[in-house]
């Protein structure tokens, strides 16, 4: 962001700094804090008529009230920002925008548009040499495919936002899509499949040690193992989720293992395997010994 002049420059740092904290706290999920900052910011880049430090703002501005759920108000939000890049002639920005319109279309199952706004997203990051972006819509296309059944074409777009994900390093990213790709190859009763990517998934999460990505993986992976009659896998993989859950601090991680083990003890009892039913109910006890009390009675109740 840059003003005219070096009281506008001052300003336009005082909406940077309001910005960055916005971002903080929309990140610990205190959406209202980030509100009000995000609409000091608004205020200030439109007395000194800053367009392009105005789409910035109303971009944050529609992602807080979108993960409000507030989806009406971030959708205007996000096409005011639209408006405002265009007529900057700011390609990425755009890019950035229709991507985020997209996908509140597709979280309403709304997906002709969605698929629409995604392409015309995808052909400006090309334009612009936007790799990032260009992987992110990649794969959030296959996700509409995936949910309309299209899987050929979904599996397809999963396998170019890998290729470009794995150029990039990014592997945050590259995880997830393996991911996607093994419910997709399970869905088709192709278990290999599923596995393969899975435990690919598992590998490139450690390596970087995102320890919070690996809970959806270890979830599918280790049920997986059990009706395979992959038991010492089964165990080890739900071993290493049972480690995860107490640092990690997060209901979903831990109504996940809950979930997860129950299937491998049914797995284990209806294939006569007392021996991993017990060491399941062993793992049970040790993860219920050292869960707070609130998580433990998410365990409990799942």
């Amino acid at each position: 962001m840059q003003g005219d002049d070096k009281a506008d420059q001052r300003r336009l740092q005082e909406v940077v700094e309001l910005d960055q904290a916005a971002r903080i706290h929309a990140a610990a999920g205190e959406y209202g804090q980030a509100l009000d900052l995000y609409a000091q910011g608004l205020m200030i880049v439109r007395e000194i008529e800053h367009q392009q430090g105005e789409a910035t703002v109303l971009h944050g501005l529609a992602h807080a009230h979108a993960c409000l759920g507030d989806t009406d108000q971030a959708m205007d939000l996000y096409r005011k920002s639209l408006e405002l890049r265009r007529a900057l002639g700011d390609k990425q920005g755009q890019a950035a925008a229709l991507h985020e319109i997209a996908t509140l279309h597709a979280n309403r199952d709304d997906f002709a548009p969605a698929l629409e706004l995604y392409e015309q997203s995808l052909a400006l990051e090309r334009e612009v040499a936007d790799r990032q972006g260009e992987a992110a819509t990649l794969h959030h296309m296959a996700r509409v495919h995936a949910h309309k059944e299209d899987l050929d074409r979904a599996m397809e777009l999963y396998g170019e936002s890998l290729r470009i994900e794995r150029e990039l390093g990014d592997h945050a990213l590259e995880a997830g899509t393996l991911n996607q790709m093994g419910i997709i190859s399970y869905s088709r009763g192709q278990k290999r499949d599923a596995a393969s990517f899975w435990e690919e998934s598992r590998l490139v999460t450690r390596q970087t040690g995102a320890r919070a990505s690996l809970p959806p993986t270890l979830s599918w992976l280790a049920p997986l193992y059990a009706e395979e009659g992959r038991w010492a896998d089964a165990l080890d993989a739900a071993r290493e989720y049972a480690a995860l859950v107490p640092d990690l601090q997060h209901p979903d991680a831990t109504r996940g293992l809950s979930v997860t083990l129950s299937e491998i003890w049914f797995s284990a009892v209806d294939a006569g395997r007392e021996d991993v039913a017990d060491e399941v109910k062993r793992l049970i006890e040790q993860v219920r010994a050292h869960l707070p009390k609130n998580l433990l009675e998410v365990f409990e109740t799942a």
